[in-house]
């Protein structure tokens, strides 16, 4: 279950790192844009309505991005913190399986110092 939800987690970065590079390419194409509208301000009101629109769709893709990045901070973290556990978790469990093999060692040793070397 941990690792299919590593894997879902894994899964959603992928997708949320390629939506935060489809708004970067936006945002850049939208400040582009703004740059071009700006060149060419001396052509009156229409410049103004395709700067103001430009302007509203770059805050609008900045917004979006700055979500993004928010969401990729968020699983990356998640992601870690799955990591973290894994590893404290495997180590448990060898340190659990170590003192297993100990005392079936000093279990099979007592045992056969009895008389007649019983077995366990």
């Amino acid at each position: 279950a941990r690792d299919e939800r590593r894997q879902d987690l894994g899964r959603r970065l992928v997708v949320a790192e390629a939506e935060s590079r489809r708004h970067r390419e936006r945002a850049d194409r939208a400040e582009a844009a703004h740059r071009a509208a700006e060149a060419d301000v001396g052509e009156g009101e229409k410049a103004d309505e395709l700067l103001a629109s430009t302007l509203a769709r770059l805050t609008v893709a900045r917004k979006t991005l700055k979500e993004r990045e928010w969401e990729l901070t968020t699983i990356r973290r998640r992601l870690e913190d799955y990591e973290e556990d894994r590893l404290r978790y495997e180590s448990r469990l060898h340190n659990l399986e170590t003192a297993l093999e100990k005392a079936t060692a000093v279990r099979i040793e007592g045992a056969q110092r009895l008389p007649g070397g019983a077995r366990p």
